[in-house]
């Protein structure tokens, strides 16, 4: 971006991840209005800062992920505001969001911060995913954060398990 090029945003497609703006390059901070202006899209990047950013040897691979998970947060959530679209297509999102999520977890385990990855097992949506996140913790030799893990999975198990009975 040149220092005298400005962006004007006037969409938003989040399926596509992409923004549609008006670029103008002119000393002037407004687009022109004739002629018509011409609409271009961009992919969206979206900045995002955590409080403890993770170091990993990816180059900027965490960024990624967080920013997957963010877009699939928004998936989920057009998929709770569209009803008719099907329980089947929110089980997908929760599955790639837990992917995501797990993902996440390995690099702030190899990155030694433990309660980083115990927040992002918190998210996880699925069972299954929890027990990896387990297994995950155990390969890695995190004591405590196994023992946290367990005993949210027995949490969990003890939740569902009266539910499922009725």
């Amino acid at each position: 971006k040149a220092e005298t090029e400005h962006h004007h945003v006037v969409g938003l497609d989040v399926a596509a991840k992409e923004i549609f703006c008006i670029i103008t390059r002119s000393s002037k901070h407004y687009p022109q209005v004739v002629p018509r202006p011409i609409i271009t899209t961009m992919p969206l990047n979206v900045p995002i800062v955590t409080s403890e950013a993770v170091e990993d040897s990816n180059g900027g691979a965490t960024h990624d992920l967080q920013q997957s998970l963010m877009f699939q947060r928004l998936d989920r959530l057009e998929g709770g505001a569209n009803a008719a679209a099907g329980r089947q297509t929110t089980t997908q999102v929760e599955v790639q969001m837990d992917r995501t999520l797990l993902k996440l977890m390995h690099a702030a385990i190899k990155s030694d911060k433990c309660e980083m990855a115990f927040q992002y097992a918190q998210e996880l949506n699925l069972q299954r995913s929890l027990q990896g996140a387990l297994k995950l913790a155990n390969v890695s030799k995190k004591r405590i954060l196994s023992e946290k893990l367990s005993d949210m999975l027995s949490n969990r198990e003890s939740v569902v398990a009266p539910s499922g009975g009725e």
